[in-house]
């Protein structure tokens, strides 16, 4: 697992994948932004979740959920 950003206070958890497969994701949002986020076994991805957490713009909550979305690409350039 590696977790990338801080979340002191958020509206919510969301998680892309099934924690019981081993393989998922977990973002801490508020308000619509990404505060932090936490990887199990899922490694693609983690240098456009990090971007996302420091931009701190609203993304789409429903297509960040959608493991059939490319996570690099939603990241880069939604919100």
């Amino acid at each position: 697992m590696e977790y990338r950003g801080w979340a002191p206070s958020f509206d919510r958890v969301l998680i892309r994948g099934n924690p019981r497969d081993r393989e998922c994701l977990a973002f801490w949002v508020k308000d619509g932004t990404v505060l932090a986020a936490m990887n199990a076994n899922i490694w693609d991805g983690r240098d456009a979740i990090e971007a996302r957490i420091r931009a701190r713009r609203p993304v789409d909550l429903e297509r960040l959920a959608d493991r059939g979305i490319d996570l690099a690409a939603l990241m880069e350039t939604s919100g």
